[in-house]
């Protein structure tokens, strides 16, 4: 097997772990590591959202806070495609507000992805 497969796979893998446990920390950092090691920087947006959530001086919480918005606005379209509302946590998201029909639309590409633990069923603005 190429190892551009096997890397994919391993990913895959990861990813279903967080899916699988929400809550662990650990299966975030480690699936944050496979994608650095692949280039993404969605692994970066992960360990970025570990250390600020530490204890860190104002000037590196600053710098941190500062890439982390670089990332989101360069990537957060395409890693959230949703019409939705949302919460992230520790790189994924975590919490979702829409309508049902902006929920059931986005439900199976969303669920499939994301460890969603929250989900608000809301009416329309109109």
């Amino acid at each position: 097997m190429p190892d551009r497969v096997i890397s994919q796979h391993r990913a895959a893998s990861l990813l279903a772990e967080v899916l699988a446990d929400p809550e662990s920390d650990a299966a975030r950092q480690v699936y944050a590591d496979e994608l650095l090691t692949r280039g993404d920087p969605r692994g970066e947006l992960i360990q970025l959202d570990f250390a600020l959530a530490g204890a860190l001086s104002i000037r590196k919480r600053a710098l941190l806070q500062a890439r982390r918005a670089e990332l989101c606005s360069q990537h957060a379209s395409t890693w959230w495609p949703y019409a939705l509302e949302l919460r992230v946590r520790n790189g994924f998201i975590e919490a979702v507000t829409g309508t049902a029909a902006q929920l059931v639309a986005a439900g199976p590409a969303l669920f499939a992805a994301e460890p969603v633990v929250e989900v608000e069923i809301g009416r329309a603005h109109v």
